[in-house]
């Protein structure tokens, strides 16, 4: 099915597969606490995501944009295991 598809409809079908898979999430963590705010979900989107990623300087400054050094100080200590991480501001 994919290899008969030209490359971008290829890509267009990847973006919206992803785009669902992030809903998909969203909507699950909203479900799990209903108390997040647009600035904490998105955080959590982005650890659920990414978090792997980068190390734990680049994740502070990703998400410095994200949500407020005080917010982020709590919500990354419950999101990542003590020790794993250094994420203090």
């Amino acid at each position: 099915m994919m290899a008969a598809r030209s490359p971008a409809e290829r890509l267009r079908m990847a973006s919206r597969m992803f785009d669902m898979g992030r809903t998909l999430l969203r909507a699950g963590l909203k479900k799990r606490n209903k108390t997040l705010n647009e600035k904490q979900l998105r955080l959590q989107v982005f650890l659920r995501l990414y978090g792997d990623d980068f190390t734990g300087s680049e994740i502070r400054r990703i998400v410095s944009s994200l949500i407020s050094r005080r917010e982020l100080d709590r919500e990354c200590r419950q999101r990542v295991p003590s020790g794993s991480l250094s994420l203090r501001l």
